[in-house]
């Protein structure tokens, strides 16, 4: 039987780090070198001030993990997780808002009244802050009752079910 070979963390301070000017604005670096997000992105920015609130984190941890540059503790919510999950999922247009931005819009519940008087009261109130706030902005939210997809009925529509806001 293998056993799994496990990544040699090294533990740092996070007064070690640095941030150093580059081509994209400014990039943390340890002895030189990038630090990377556990999906392996480059900690850059723009701001150097947006950088330091991520460095400024970590000094409640006493110590940052790292499995080579990639900074793999401590793994807690953090301002660090939110650039990662933005460089990993946003940045990429990879996630299912960007793909399937229409099929998603089009599945979204607040599109469609409910079935039946007490159901579309009970879903009216729910969704009564967000009506509100179109009314002050003199819109209207559209029924989106028409079907626009390839089915002749949309409950055939795997896509349309899976997405719709249940």
């Amino acid at each position: 039987m293998c056993a799994k070979k496990k990544s040699q963390v090294s533990r740092v301070t996070p007064s070690a780090l640095s941030i150093e000017p580059c081509e994209d604005g400014f990039i943390v670096t340890l002895d030189g070198h990038p630090i990377l997000t556990p999906a392996g992105d480059k900690l850059v920015h723009q701001r150097i001030d947006v950088l330091q609130h991520i460095l400024d984190e970590f000094d409640g941890f006493g110590k940052i993990g790292l499995s080579g540059q990639r900074m793999v503790e401590p793994a807690v919510f953090s301002a660090f997780a939110i650039y990662g999950v933005q460089k990993e999922i946003i940045d990429s247009c990879e996630e299912c808002l960007s793909l399937h931005f229409d099929k998603c819009l089009r599945g979204d519940g607040i599109f469609y009244p409910a079935p039946g008087p007490n159901e579309e009261m009970a879903q009216r109130s729910r969704w009564q802050p967000i009506y509100a706030w179109m009314k002050s902005l003199g819109l209207k939210l559209p029924s989106l009752l028409q079907y626009w997809g390839d089915h002749e009925n949309p409950e055939d529509d795997d896509e349309f079910r899976n997405n719709r806001d249940s």
